[in-house]
């Protein structure tokens, strides 16, 4: 946790129009990273991008999102 830590690249968005919600998590031993899509509006709604490591390169697919409710219509914000 207080260790050296290295850049291993940038990863952009298309568009530019996201930001991090959160942290990157792990399940059933794949890597997850939630993203707010500002595409429009602030916290539109939350994207799930999955991670992949290969060749030292990290690669995102989007495979999911949340969208807001009627109990959040202002948008999702973390």
């Amino acid at each position: 946790m207080f260790g050296q830590y290295t850049l291993l690249q940038v990863i952009h968005s298309e568009d530019n129009s996201e930001r991090g919600a959160g942290k990157i998590f792990k399940y059933n031993d794949e890597y997850y990273r939630p993203v707010q899509d500002c595409n429009g509006d602030y916290g539109r709604k939350v994207i799930f991008k999955k991670l992949t490591f290969k060749d030292d390169k990290i690669t995102e697919t989007v495979v999911g999102s949340y969208l807001p409710s009627y109990k959040y219509p202002e948008g999702l914000h973390t």
